[in-house]
């Protein structure tokens, strides 16, 4: 019987908002490519994380599509997942993209990754908060997977930010985007805290060369039987 462990990352300080996820053991990859990714849409989110061998933390990242090299929110949810199945932190993940770092430190999950296997963000800085927050959906189809942000407190690094993508998800606009706060703060060469979408709380590390970290807090919501 397989079962979905269904996790929030990205949640506030109380535990609110962040965005959903789901991650199947499938030790031995016995479930086939196919099969993956109709449970990933079964799921309702646009990622779900495939454990392929629990001692060696691989991992697949599956689309309602097919496998991609990496997504931020699903593989921190990942991190946090495994170490709590292994009984201690871990502190590397391997996915198709390669080899990702992780760490945790004063309850936040981080991983460092390239920027070289994020997806291709657009990034467009608007003038003031109140810009950011009048979008709408009926913006999306005029921002195609773009997030916008503009700052809240430039001295602290805190910024707001939402993501449109409706060429490429299933909703116009998502909750969390964690590789796209990555390559903001890669451009931006700052440390970050982002307010994003409802209210959920990415953070962000630029880091030398073309790498960067994000992190955030992440819950378990529930373990789902899918009757399969």
């Amino acid at each position: 019987m397989i079962q979905a462990h269904i996790l929030d990352v990205f949640v506030d300080e109380a535990g609110k908002f962040g965005g959903g996820m789901g991650m199947i053991l499938d030790e031995g990859r016995s479930i086939p490519d196919i099969q993956r990714a109709a449970i990933t849409q079964r799921l309702g989110y646009e990622e779900a994380i495939f454990v392929n061998d629990l001692k060696q933390n691989d991992i697949s990242v599956i689309t309602h599509e097919r496998e991609i090299r990496f997504a931020g929110q699903p593989v921190v949810g990942a991190s946090w997942l495994l170490s709590e199945l292994r009984g201690r932190p871990i502190d590397r993940i391997h996915c198709l993209g390669g080899e990702v770092r992780t760490w945790q430190a004063h309850g936040l999950v981080w991983i460092r990754a390239s920027l070289d296997i994020m997806p291709d963000w657009n990034i467009q800085q608007l003038p003031t908060v109140e810009a950011v927050e009048r979008l709408t959906a009926a913006d999306a189809d005029s921002l195609p997977h773009t997030l916008v942000w503009a700052w809240t407190d430039q001295a602290k690094g805190k910024v707001r930010a939402r993501t449109f993508a409706a060429d490429w998800e299933t909703v116009p606009e998502v909750e969390t985007n964690g590789s796209g706060s990555m390559m903001l703060s890669n451009l931006l060469q700052r440390d970050l805290q982002i307010k994003h979408g409802r209210g959920s709380i990415i953070h962000a590390m630029a880091e030398k060369g073309n790498f960067a970290a994000v992190g955030g807090r992440v819950v378990k919501r529930e373990v789902v039987d899918l009757g399969i």
